[in-house]
Parts: C-alpha cells; structure tokens; sequence
C-alpha cells in the first residue's frame, strides 16, 4: 500500500513538474511573439511570418530543420524539401493551418503562397519539438534584432515608439537581450532628449544630399 501511495504521489509529482514547464514554456512563447511583433518594421530578421491576420506562426529555418512557432507550441521538420514546393499543416490558435511554402535550393523559404489550400491530403505535419534549444533560436534571431536596431534609419523619426518596442522585448527571458534591450535603451533615450538637435542634422544631411 504504501508502494503503491508512493508511486502515485511520485506520478503527481512528476505531472505537476510537467504542468509548471508547459506553462513556463507558454509564457515564454507569449513573449517572443509580442517582442516578434514589436520588431516588425524596426529591425528585420531571419524567420518569416506565415500569417497576415495572425501574429503566428512564425518560420525559422536551420541547416538540418525549419522550425515553427504556434501560438502555443513549436514543431520542427525536416530541411530536405529543398528546390521544391510543399504544404504544411499546423494547429495555430486552436484551428488548423496550412500554407504552401517554397523552399529554395539552399533550404531557405522562398515564396508564400496564402492562396487557399484545396488539396490538404499530402500535406506535411512537423513534429512537436518545444525545448529550451528550440526556443533559443527564435530569442537568437530577436537578439540579432534589438542589437541592429541602430543600423535601421527609420527608429530616429519616432525615439519613444523605439523605445516601447525595446521595452517589449527586454521582457523576453535572456541575459542576452537584457544587455542587448540596455543599449539599445540608453541610445534612444539619449535620442528622445535630442530630438531638435537630431531634427536639424537630418535637415542638414538632406539639403547636401540635394534632397527637399
């Protein structure tokens, strides 16, 4: 009996550790679509969004697997489908999702196509794979992001909406963005105290340019 209480009180245990990594999982996935889409139009990157009506999913693709991030999950498949076309099949936002895909010779996504899929039965199913690795890759890409962010002209014209966007993303779990958020923040705030100084050098810089 006592065996039997103690096995039992193991597996409770075990699907409570469970339950608390899903949702720690979750919670860090919330958080890298919210920085993915404070991004958008700030500073380009390597994944592709598959959706225009949804923040999700979003594509990354590695040497030996494209990776995809749900609302909820990430899957991966296998990076063979090189030179070709091919459909494939998610769970996003509680509904199923397909998009036909392009992948280039050298296995990057190519074309989108958000044409309707009418033939669904050939259609891919990436695998489960939400890991602390897999979801490394999508923190590496906003890293590479926030840390470019100087190099994009069009953040000076508006520092504040910069600089909301950065604070979205230093929410996201890496001691990476947190140095990456900290520069970009004391850049811009330097910026934002500026702006008439900022104002008459891009002035300056358009009338030798010859532009009006």
């Amino acid at each position: 009996m006592k065996a039997l209480l103690a096995l039992a009180l193991l597996g409770t245990s075990q699907f409570a550790v469970s339950s608390a990594l899903a949702a720690a999982a979750s919670d860090e996935i919330k958080l890298i679509i919210a920085c993915n889409e404070a991004m958008d139009g700030k500073s380009s990157g390597v994944t592709d969004k598959l959706a225009f009506d949804s923040t999700t999913p979003i594509a990354y693709v590695a040497t030996k697997k494209i990776y995809f991030l749900t609302d909820k999950s990430i899957y991966s498949l296998e990076n063979k489908y090189r030179d070709q076309d091919i459909v494939v099949h998610l769970t996003n936002n509680d509904k199923d999702f397909y998009r036909k895909l392009n992948i280039n010779k050298d296995g990057k996504i190519g074309n989108i196509s958000y044409d309707e899929i009418k033939d669904k039965k050939d259609a891919l199913e990436p695998k489960a794979q939400l890991d602390e690795d897999t979801l490394g890759l999508f923190k590496k890409d906003l890293i590479t992001r926030v840390n470019s962010m100087q190099g994009e002209y069009q953040n000076k014209f508006d520092p504040q909406d910069t600089l909301n966007a950065i604070k979205i993303c230093d929410e996201v779990k890496s001691p990476e963005m947190q140095k990456a958020t900290a520069k970009q923040t004391a850049y811009y705030e330097k910026l934002l105290k500026k702006p008439s100084a900022y104002s008459d050098g891009l002035k300056k810089s358009k009338k030798s340019s010859g532009q009006q």
